[in-house]
């Protein structure tokens, strides 16, 4: 997979305590405003900065041709964020913006997205199985570590069973430090030198240890762990035991909740 790679990048500040500063690069350049998007290194195209509108249609023809390939994940669907990696001070970092909701009433939620994330990122900070935050660029944009590897969706079936045991002990150390991804599924893990990295920390929650909550924290718990034991099973191609299969199994009414939000609501929300 191509990616976008912009030496000598500058970036848009934003007043929080990881604000961005000013990016190093060789020749100084203006940082971006909300309403300007990054520049990229693909042939053809200048070294100016290309301006773009909240508009998503004026946004997708700007970004056409040879730089989409560059993108790690384009915004299709609602609130969805543009990925990409780019340089910041000197190092790789992908930047997921949703500076495309500027302007909107969705940029109230996008904010909020962008925050939260960095939150969840700030409290796990010295934890190698998730990204280091970098900077919040804008009220819109957050950078993060780079971390190279293939996508575990990416990676061939294979039967080694110390990647499924490695990635069942890193959500339950997430667990141990009171938080849950709720979001766990082979797009989300990273393998950096064969070693499973959790991303997209979007829907991330901490653990609630309130008086009589205890039962759902055990949900949320069960519900990463589902998830992962099923990355087991149809990724990695690993049999689950007697005791795993019955974690993974569900009741009729939650499959008929899921059911319906797989469906009928989620494909609504991706625009599809």
């Amino acid at each position: 997979m191509r990616l976008l790679n912009r030496p000598g990048s500058a970036l848009h500040k934003s007043h929080h305590p990881l604000e961005a500063g000013r990016a190093c690069s060789s020749t100084p350049a203006a940082p971006l405003t909300p309403d300007e998007t990054p520049q990229t290194a693909a042939e053809g195209l200048t070294a100016t900065s290309v301006h773009a509108t909240s508009d998503a249609s004026t946004l997708e023809n700007e970004y056409s041709g040879q730089m989409s390939a560059h993108f790690l994940q384009r915004a299709k669907g609602f609130l969805k964020a543009e990925v990409y990696l780019t340089q910041f001070n000197g190092q790789s970092v992908v930047c997921k913006d949703y500076r495309r909701y500027a302007g909107t009433p969705a940029a109230l939620v996008a904010r909020w997205l962008v925050r939260h994330e960095l939150k969840m990122l700030e409290q796990l900070g010295g934890w190698t199985h998730a990204p280091q935050a970098i900077a919040r660029l804008s009220p819109l944009a957050l950078a993060m570590e780079y971390i190279p590897g293939p996508l575990l969706s990416d990676v061939a079936s294979t039967s080694d069973a110390t990647l499924s045991q490695q990635l069942i002990r890193i959500v339950q150390q997430l667990h141990q430090q009171q938080m849950a991804h709720n979001d766990i599924r082979g797009s989300n893990v990273v393998l950096r030198d064969g070693v499973p990295v959790l991303i997209d920390f979007t829907s991330a929650v901490r653990l609630p240890r309130l008086p009589g909550t205890a039962t759902l924290a055990r949900m949320m718990r069960r519900f990463d762990l589902r998830h992962s034991l099923k990355l087991k099973q149809r990724t990695l191609g690993r049999p689950l035991s007697t005791r795993e299969a019955r974690l993974v199994m569900r009741s009729k009414r939650f499959n008929g909740v899921l059911r319906l939000w797989k469906k009928q609501i989620l494909p609504r929300l991706k625009g599809r």
